[in-house]
């Protein structure tokens, strides 16, 4: 009962188990659609990339009766195509033609306006939670998720030359790849320590 809900319709200790390995099946969906992605990619860059976020951004405003709430979902798709397409971008070197700077200024702009959202509520911007809790951004991806992950990926962008400069140090790169290279691993071990955590009756605080 601690770990879902009654709307869940599953076993609490499969949901707990299976939840984390969510990447596992966004990745295997982004490679199914592949094909057609990198297609309309070649054929209409920009047309695609915009058509995504907007589905998501559409999807997320879009106000259903609880009965048709299932359409939400598809914000899992959306979201998740839309930032898979930058990876396209990022490839064929049509985000390294603009500035830095200007990627900075968009990631400024964006963060910008959702720290202005989070003065209004708090609430709003609920981004690193555990599955199920009562408001998220992540469950599905909302139009905040998907603000505050472009705002990311454009920050990382304009100090690329500087990520780079840092990686050829040899020390610096040895540290990064063996986490990188055991990363799932280490965060698997989350589970672990919240079940520990929740025997034991330990209280964090």
């Amino acid at each position: 009962d601690y770990l879902t809900t009654t709307e869940d319709g599953i076993i609490s200790l499969v949901e707990f188990t299976l939840w984390p390995l969510w990447l596992v099946s966004i990745y295997i969906v982004m490679v199914m659609f592949a094909p057609l992605t990198i297609y309309l990619h070649k054929k209409y860059p920009f047309l695609t990339l915009a058509v995504f976020a907007l589905a998501t951004i559409f999807v997320d405003i879009l106000d259903v009766p609880i009965n048709y709430s299932y359409i939400q979902v598809f914000n899992y798709l959306f979201f998740w195509l839309t930032i898979h397409q930058l990876g396209y971008f990022y490839a064929d070197g049509k985000i390294q033609i603009l500035n830095k700077k200007i990627y900075f200024l968009f990631g400024f702009i964006l963060y910008g306006y959702l720290y202005y959202q989070f003065s209004l509520n708090e609430i709003t911007l609920n981004f690193a939670n555990y599955r199920l809790n009562s408001i998220s951004n992540e469950d599905p991806p909302s139009a905040y998720y998907l603000l505050v992950s472009l705002g990311f990926i454009f920050l990382l962008i304009s100090i690329n030359k500087y990520l780079d400069k840092l990686m050829n140090n040899k020390t610096v790169w040895l540290i990064f790849s063996h986490i990188h290279s055991n990363i799932y691993t280490i965060y698997l071990w989350h589970l672990i320590s919240l079940v520990i955590v929740l025997l034991l009756n330990l209280n964090p605080l």
